[in-house]
Formats: structure tokens, sequence, C-alpha cells
């Protein structure tokens, strides 16, 4: 079997677990909306507010971010770094 065919092959089943998998999620947020629904509770206003509160947190950070970029680079760096030794474990 040549190279090109296990790339084809492998490329191929990715592609059909992608679509299964995005099949599957769709059904999911679809029952999950329905018992939402039934709850009543309505999912697409729940999105908008939780758009909009994204939107202002991310202002903020910004906002924060350009009245101290030496802060924010500090804090970058010691997030990095807690990662960094976490993951190495």
């Amino acid at each position: 079997m040549s190279h090109n065919d296990v790339y084809g092959r492998a490329s191929q089943a990715i592609g059909d677990a992608a679509d299964s998998l995005g099949r599957k999620a769709s059904s999911v947020a679809a029952a999950a909306s329905d018992q939402m629904r039934a709850a009543g509770v309505d999912p697409e206003h729940l999105s908008d507010v939780a758009r909009q509160q994204a939107d202002q947190l991310q202002r903020a950070i910004i906002a924060e971010i350009r009245s101290r970029p030496v802060r924010a680079m500090l804090v970058a760096a010691a997030a990095g770094l807690i990662v960094g030794i976490m993951t190495s474990r």
C-alpha cells in the first residue's frame, strides 16, 4: 500500500468521523434547545445575552490591556509559565 493510499484512506476516515460528529452535535443541540423551550426558556434569548456579555468582557479586557500593557504581558507570561509547568508533568 502506497503512502498516498494510506493518506487518502486516513483523510476519508477523518472526514467521515467529522461529518458524523457534526450530525450528532446538531442533534444534541436541537434536543437541548427543545428541552429549554419545554422548561419555558428561550434559547435564542440566552444566546443573545451570552453574546452581549462576551462582547462586553472582550471590550473590558482590551481596554485593560491598552491601559496597562506591561502588566498584561506579565500576566500572560505568568499564565504561560503555569500552563507550561502543568502540561509538562
